[in-house]
């Protein structure tokens, strides 16, 4: 499974959560949430996990949970039917979520199986999907990761793990891989870069996403970005830019970076006319 491009501060985190836990080891069903705000990391850490540790099952599933388009019955049963294609590789119909929960009880409750539950956002969606312990062999592992700590209060979790942002220096390393293809910036964007790196507060999904607007930028057109940057509130940033950037097309997120920073003298009108994409499906796709 791809964790990332440049997967600074990775190894580091995953044996910190490692050491805290048998994951070979001990026969007990153990439930780990993994929890922090958005854009911090947990989904890359949970990637890089599974890849470390999913050979030591029976069968595996990473799913992910909040990129489902609509969160209900309709979603948790796709999520229930790739759970069950995933660990026992075989495709089984399921027809309710009680139907769901009924298989997935049944069919896994002999096996070791590693379940992911990325993003997870509703306590329901634990329920549905890895309601209880009993519902799968010694051995098995159950990772949940989630914004909301909360949460993992309300469920079965055994140990919790809060992913932290990047230290400064990560933060850097991240930023000048996406901006410069380089871990260190060029001499004379190191001002800049550094003034990212203070504002991003140690978010990857923000250095990741900056760093890659400002890749083969002017300086004329850097400065630019930067001021308009300093003017968003940084409890906006995550949201924004997971919500509204991340999913987009190549082309829309073109467009996204020229209307954040408008060339000095450039109208709207001149700015309408020579964009390659209609500003309509932009935002459409922003408000999806």
């Amino acid at each position: 499974m791809d964790i990332a491009e440049h997967p600074v501060g990775i190894n580091s985190r995953v044996s910190e959560l490692s050491n805290k836990l048998s994951w070979t080891v001990s026969s007990d069903v153990m439930y780990v949430g993994i929890w922090g705000m958005g854009g911090v990391g947990k989904t890359t850490l949970a990637k890089a996990i599974f890849n470390q540790i999913s050979p030591n099952f029976d069968g595996s599933s990473f799913l992910h949970v909040g990129s489902q388009d609509s969160r209900g019955n309709s979603s948790l049963i796709v999520l229930q039917e790739k759970l069950l294609k995933d660990t026992l590789r075989k495709r089984i119909e399921v027809s309710s979520v009680d139907h769901g929960i009924e298989l997935i009880k049944q069919r896994l409750q002999s096996k070791r199986v590693l379940i992911i539950l990325d993003d997870v956002a509703d306590v329901e969606e634990i329920y549905s999907l890895v309601g209880g312990k009993h519902w799968f062999g010694p051995g098995s592992r159950i990772i949940i990761t989630t914004r909301d700590e909360h949460l993992l209060k309300c469920s079965t979790s055994d140990v919790k793990y809060e992913v932290k942002c990047m230290t400064e220096s990560e933060s850097l390393q991240l930023f000048c891989w996406h901006a410069f293809k380089n871990p260190l910036p060029p001499e004379d964007f190191v001002e800049i870069s550094e003034t990212v790196v203070t504002h991003a507060k140690g978010l990857p999904l923000a250095l990741k996403v900056w760093g890659s607007f400002l890749c083969n930028k002017s300086m004329e057109q850097v400065k630019c970005i930067i001021k308009n940057l300093k003017q968003i509130p940084h409890n906006s940033i995550v949201e924004t830019l997971r919500r509204s950037y991340d999913g987009l097309p190549d082309d829309a997120k073109k467009v996204f970076l020229d209307i954040a920073c408008f060339f000095e003298g450039r109208t709207r009108k001149m700015f309408l006319k020579s964009s390659a994409v209609a500003v309509s499906s932009l935002k459409s796709e922003l408000m999806s």
